[in-house]
């Protein structure tokens, strides 16, 4: 679960009063507005009521909420249809609690009873337990249709037709407009009468879901390969240049550019134990291992690294799909010249490139967790940039610029938690 810093003074929050007609009401919750929740915590708190007069409600209601929401445009359609905007909804989370009446109050009266609040302040305190999962996929109550006004006017949301039975998701933004996952705890004090607005007030919280069972080691690792084959830059003759170019500062051919055998061809691999797994907060269990495929007398150098995390976010709103691609860079360093492995080493050789130079530091602290829900899921990779070279020439393995073969990530479950 997330540690809690019980050692600080827990201060409650407040959310703002709303609310007319001589009352006004507030949630407040007890854990502080610093509090991260975790599956099967209890939030605690309770609902102030002010009111200048005495009023008249039919009831007090506390709303344990947790919503998913994503909006794409549509693609075109084949007969020239514009692209329109897709939103799909889902109720994550939803939990319901009367706060007033009591019971023995409401018990024998009708749903329209109504029950008189005198003026001053009143508190009416409530708690929730958050379950393990999400509930959209067996409440079809809250998957109505609905209406959204946004820049572009009104916008239908239609029933989702899919549904994902899984770990509550965490608390996601840094996609405003497009992709969103948001808790809150809600009160509703109904009117009595239909020509009173009901007041409502609303508190958001962060959550993050409980770390799943890790599987056992195996023993074995995972990696991503890119072979590599330096090119030689030989330098021919001058060109022959005129008396009126040379004046005019006519600048000299570029060299020619040809693979020779002397050449060194390697592979490096980037591997992490299996199952691959992250975790905020510590170190990158990564090897980096360079192996040779030529017998060359050559050095070869170990010039530049930059390790990356990757998160990949898919985002679908009925049929329309998009992923957001979001970096982070853990370490980058350049211009090292460290030599890897031998000038003897033969055909074959294997070298590990000494993991003091990513040690120490740890992944960042405020990244979500790898999770799947409904309708957005957020999985993670690790980028390697690795620059070599060698006396005869330079060539850095990237993978953007190698796409034979392609240089692939290395995937990995990012964990939130860490010690």
């Amino acid at each position: 679960m997330v540690p809690y810093n019980k050692d600080k003074p827990i201060q409650p929050v407040f959310s703002q009063w709303a609310g007319g007609g001589g009352l006004n009401a507030a949630v407040v919750l007890h854990q502080g507005g610093n509090a991260t929740f975790t599956n099967l915590d209890e939030i605690r708190g309770k609902i102030v009521i002010r009111c200048s007069k005495s009023v008249d409600v039919s009831s007090i209601a506390v709303k344990l909420e947790g919503e998913s929401r994503t909006r794409l445009m549509s693609p075109g359609g084949v007969n020239g249809e514009k692209p329109r905007p897709q939103l799909e909804y889902h109720k994550i989370l939803y939990r319901v609690q009367t706060v007033f009446p009591p019971p023995d109050m409401a018990e024998g009266r009708g749903s329209k009873a109504a029950y008189t609040i005198p003026a001053g302040e009143h508190e009416y305190p409530f708690r929730f337990k958050i379950p393990f999962n999400n509930s959209c996929a067996s409440d079809r109550s809250q998957v109505a249709a609905g209406i959204s006004i946004s820049g572009s006017g009104l916008e239908l949301t239609k029933p989702p037709s899919h549904h994902v039975k899984k770990t509550l998701p965490p608390t996601l933004s840094g996609f405003p407009g497009e992709a969103e996952i948001r808790y809150y705890v809600k009160a509703t004090v109904q009117r009595n009468s239909w020509w009173q607005e009901n007041t409502r007030t609303q508190t958001p919280f962060t959550f993050l879901p409980l770390e799943p069972p890790r599987p056992p080691p195996t023993g074995s690792e995972v990696y991503a390969r890119q072979n590599h084959a330096f090119n030689v830059v030989e330098t021919g003759p001058e060109p022959t240049r005129s008396w009126m170019k040379g004046r005019l500062g006519a600048k000299k051919e570029p060299a020619a550019v040809q693979a020779t055998s002397e050449a060194p061809v390697v592979s490096v691999d980037a591997r992490l134990p299996e199952p691959a797994l992250l975790t905020c907060n510590q170190e990158i269990p990564l090897r980096i291992i360079v192996k040779r495929f030529s017998g060359c007398s050559h050095v070869i150098y170990l010039q530049s690294l930059q390790i990356s995390l990757v998160a990949l976010t898919k985002i679908r709103a009925h049929d329309a799909h998009r992923t957001e691609a979001t970096s982070w860079i853990i370490m980058s360093k350049s211009s090292m010249g460290v030599v890897i492995g031998s000038q003897a080493d033969a055909a074959g050789a294997e070298a590990v490139i000494d993991d003091r130079l990513w040690r120490g530091v740890t992944l960042p602290n405020t990244v979500a967790p790898s999770f799947e829900t409904c309708n957005i899921a957020r999985s993670y990779q690790l980028d390697i940039k690795v620059g070599l070279s060698y006396p005869a020439g330079v060539s850095e393995v990237r993978n953007e610029d190698i796409p034979q073969g392609g240089w692939q990530r290395v995937k990995a479950h990012f964990l939130r938690y860490g010690s």
